[in-house]
């Protein structure tokens, strides 16, 4: 069955890294050229870039109106003339609204086309039409990638059959994610699993959510809430004016949505890092079992102490991401209450959002938080092993070299005890022994007998060499006695 809608509405919720922990001054700059490469005006990329160097002037410097600060009214800028380049949708109005907020940057793209009986696939055109190279949001550089957060499609319409509203939403659904889902049975299983419903301002409101399938690339997180006014409720007077005041949480809400998905994903890659940093510590350990020299243990901590430390950093990087999700959720809880309070205090139709919240907390948020959790407690018991092997490697290298000490001390002294005795002996036989050892019958017999050459046979050279096998006598001795001593610790 063909659907006809009323006063189409898109609204591409997107966001991008402003700072982040630790960046550097360049980085910073580098970040904001990302975020004003997200527009395709010229005079709105100067317009914002002359609002960033003014962000000290604003009242409010945890969520900052950009284009206030460049006298821009309601704060936002008027798409221009052929930004939609269909001519049958040349009558689309539409406008970019920035904004900071702390840590990031945020931006609302809104297309609307207020006529009666629009055929549902307009929804997925007008996709087509921003998501075009040269919307640089879809088409990023590498640092724009880098840099985004995450993005919320709020899909908006009136009907004249609000009974048929799932029907509806059903369609609008199937047709706008057709382009990233290709089999049917894709589609429907996301439908059925996923899809949470919710009221606002009489508006039956479908959330569904598809996550990344690998959690490397947020550019893959398809999140789409529609929402579907009958009739009555739109006719009512200021209806447009009213609508529009929401817009500010409906920014903070997805806001943090996004970022808690997108710190889980940090997390992802951070696991990764980490577990194969983990392996290394483990080969470290087991090669300190196996007793290496001190050159091996030098040239292992010398490739390890890198990833040793970006393990500490990381670990901690890890448990920051973990307080990210925390923080951010409860702020995401906020904002969905206040859109409950808020909404409920129009009296224009039923408002409760609180299914939309409570699904993502049991389906998303509790999940992550346990996962991490768990990883984090479980890696790092890594930090630990890193101080015992350190202190063990430090204990390792003290016992050695006061063994080397040790041993350079008793050679000394093995030394120093050759050379007394030496000493003393050339001392004790130049007293005995005559200026002419022939004199004494004996020896005169052997030196004859030996044919010893007349020069060597003298005082002197007889006391050095008694003194030479007195001193490698006793010095061979206290080798021995301390060998001995040794042993028998």
């Amino acid at each position: 069955m063909t659907h006809k809608i009323s006063n189409l509405t898109l609204d591409l919720f997107f966001f991008n890294i402003r700072q982040g922990l630790g960046d550097s001054e360049k980085t910073q700059q580098e970040r904001k050229q990302a975020f004003l490469k997200n527009f395709p005006f010229p005079r709105l990329q100067k317009s914002l870039k002359s609002a960033l160097e003014k962000e000290e002037e604003a009242p409010n410097p945890k969520y900052i109106e950009l284009l206030s600060l460049a006298k821009y009214p309601d704060s936002s800028y008027s798409i221009e003339k052929g930004f939609v380049r269909s001519p049958d949708l040349e009558n689309i109005e539409g406008y970019y609204f920035p904004v900071i907020m702390n840590d990031i940057y945020g931006v609302l793209l809104e297309l609307e086309l207020n006529e009666k009986d629009i055929p549902i696939n307009y929804f997925k055109r007008l996709k087509e039409e921003v998501s075009r190279p040269g919307i640089s949001i879809f088409s990023p550089s590498p640092k724009s990638i880098e840099g985004n957060i995450g993005k919320t499609w709020l899909l908006s319409c009136q009907t004249e059959h609000p009974e048929k509203s799932d029907a509806i939403a059903k369609t609008i659904y199937k047709e706008f994610i057709s382009d990233t889902l290709k089999d049917d049975e894709d589609i429907e299983y996301y439908w059925q699993k996923n899809r949470t419903q919710g009221k606002f301002l009489g508006a039956d409101v479908i959330e569904i959510w598809i996550p990344p399938q690998r959690w490397e690339n947020i550019q893959d997180n398809n999140h789409i809430v529609i929402a579907i006014y009958p009739n009555s409720v739109y006719k009512t007077e200021n209806f447009a004016n009213i609508l529009g005041s929401f817009y500010h949480y409906w920014m903070l809400a997805f806001a943090h949505r996004n970022k808690i998905l997108y710190a889980y994903i940090q997390t992802r890659r951070l696991k990764r890092e980490l577990t194969v940093k983990f392996a290394k510590i483990r080969e470290a350990i087991q090669l300190v079992k196996s007793k290496p020299t001190l050159k091996q243990l030098q040239d292992n901590l010398e490739d390890k102490i890198e990833p040793f430390s970006e393990y500490v950093y990381q670990i901690k990087e890890l448990n920051a991401q973990l307080n990210a999700i925390k923080i951010n959720m409860r702020n995401y809880t906020e904002n969905i209450q206040w859109l409950n309070k808020e909404g409920q205090e129009t009296n224009l139709g039923e408002t409760n959002l609180t299914p939309l919240l409570d699904s993502f907390k049991q389906n998303g948020t509790s999940i992550y938080q346990d996962q991490i959790e768990h990883d984090y407690d479980s890696l790092s018991a890594g930090i630990e092993m890193i101080d015992t092997l350190l202190n063990t490697i430090r204990g390792i290298v003290e016992t050695r070299q006061s063994q080397r000490d040790r041993q350079f001390q008793e050679l000394v002294g093995i030394i120093g005890i050759g050379l007394g005795s030496a000493s003393i002996t050339a001392s004790a036989v130049s007293s005995f022994v005559p200026k002419q050892i022939t004199e004494w019958q004996l020896v005169a017999t052997v030196i004859e007998e030996l044919n010893i050459p007349q020069p060597l046979i003298n005082r002197p050279v007889i006391a050095l060499s008694l003194s030479l096998i007195t001193g490698t006598f006793f010095a061979l001795l206290t080798l021995i006695l301390l060998q001995f001593l040794g042993k028998n610790k």
